[in-house]
């Protein structure tokens, strides 16, 4: 979900790379960030919300965390773009970066083994030792969803004006892939979900100035609509999730200078009304990252920052139409650098949300990021904790998405890719541990 429904990371980097090239962002797209969400998966891989009670209070800094990195098979480093748990095998989708290249990858892997990469996704495949100028070539898949027996993919692909991409699959290892505007996508879909048999992607305009959604019975077709309510130029819908009431699409408006997160709601992922402003726009700037469904209603995270000081927040919503800020708690969401909550999961009964305090990058490396997990009973209230050396001794450059697999606890982030004092880009790793040794046992 890059928003958010399973889907999306693409929303992620896509704002937090806008915050200065701090520790969590990733790669440019084409036209914004490439996502880590968009919003998130959370519908297909996080278990579904119950009845809320205590939560599970962070018991350890140190678990037993097993880690699956991407590999890139010296075709490039591997940037993963979004993820299926649910299915046997899972499936990762994304790009492989070269010097200043990029071609589009999927990865599979056995519920808790090593990822293998395919392949015969690879569109023209990557030579690490030619050099490549940013005019070669530039495809990545930043979105896939599942629908009946198969699968969709969006992304994009250059070189020259950006064109929007569409792979379909029956079984997640022979992909097709076609232009997308000749298939009714006109422009850039960030974020992609589905409900009751539909596949719905939100995205902006291929000039970037209008958010669009996009709706598809069957993959092959799609339907485009603009999204009501733009009163900025610089809109853009950036991820999407499935509720039980039918879409909710994130995204952000730049209006004289501060940054704003804007909220779209839809019955049936065709009509869409845009959320009030109040509870969202505040002095200065506010991105939402992900949004989950819980049995109080919508919980969304982000970050917000006024004069340099950037911390992680919270929203709260009963339908999605209106919106209030949790209060802010300096010891919880606070921290001395860039604190961003980047997704947010629910077990349940507990709340769980990754992200991480970043140290901004420099001319040599890539920034660094402290891990970090929150938990909350009801989204009002949280507890925080740093991960610090628990995901290895490698630094880690950003925590982008969670999930909740039965009693695991899965986190998709990237890490250093060199020596400590000479990093020069990251690659995307899956870390796998027990929900327990992380939460403690349920009550």
């Amino acid at each position: 979900m890059m928003l958010l429904s399973r889907n999306g990371l693409a929303l992620v980097t896509a704002a937090v790379a806008l915050i200065g090239g701090c520790a969590s962002a990733a790669p440019p797209t084409a036209s914004r960030t490439e996502s880590v969400a968009t919003a998130s998966h959370q519908a297909r891989s996080a278990s579904p919300a119950g009845s809320v009670s205590t939560a599970r209070p962070v018991q350890s800094t140190a678990p037993v965390w097993t880690d699956l990195e991407f590999p890139g098979d010296g075709a490039g480093l591997a940037s993963v773009s979004d993820l299926i748990l649910t299915d046997d095998p899972w499936l990762a989708v994304g790009s492989l970066r070269a010097n200043l290249c990029r071609d589009a990858a999927v990865w599979t892997a056995s519920p808790g083994e090593g990822w293998v990469l395919d392949t015969n996704v690879m569109r023209f495949g990557l030579d690490h030792e030619l050099p490549c100028s940013d005019n070669d070539l530039d495809q990545r898949i930043l979105a896939v969803e599942r629908f009946g027996e198969g699968y969709a993919a969006l992304g994009t692909e250059g070189p020259g004006p950006v064109r929007s991409t569409l792979w379909l699959s029956d079984d997640g290892s022979s992909w097709g892939v076609y232009d997308g505007a000749d298939r009714g996508l006109d422009g850039v879909a960030y974020g992609l979900s589905e409900r009751d048999g539909l596949l719905v992607a939100a995205g902006t305009a291929l000039d970037g100035a209008v958010p669009r959604v996009w709706w598809s019975m069957d993959g092959e077709r799609w339907q485009g609509a603009d999204l009501p309510g733009v009163d900025a130029p610089a809109t853009a819908a950036m991820g999407i999730t499935a509720t039980s009431d039918g879409f909710v699409a994130v995204g952000s408006r730049d209006l004289e200078g501060d940054t704003d997160p804007v909220v779209w709601t839809s019955p049936d992922g065709r009509a869409w009304q845009r959320a009030q402003e109040q509870g969202l726009a505040e002095p200065g700037d506010q991105n939402i990252f992900d949004v989950v469904e819980a049995a109080t209603g919508l919980m969304a995270v982000g970050t917000s920052a006024l004069d340099d000081d950037w911390d992680a927040a919270v929203w709260t919503s009963e339908t999605g139409r209106r919106w209030q800020r949790v209060p802010h708690d300096e010891a919880v969401l606070g921290g001395s650098g860039i604190v961003t909550m980047s997704s947010v999961a629910s077990d349940g009964s507990t709340l769980i949300a990754v992200g991480g305090e970043g140290v901004p990058r420099t001319t040599t490396k890539v920034g660094s990021s402290r891990p970090r997990i929150w938990t909350s009973a009801d989204g009002l209230s949280w507890d925080s904790i740093a991960l610090d050396e628990a995901l290895g001794s490698e630094p880690v450059i950003g925590l982008y998405r969670v999930f909740v697999l039965g009693d695991r606890l899965l986190l998709l982030g990237s890490r250093g890719s060199g020596a400590p004092d000479t990093i020069q880009d990251d690659v995307s790793v899956l870390w796998e541990g027990s929900l327990d040794a992380v939460l403690g046992p349920s009550p």
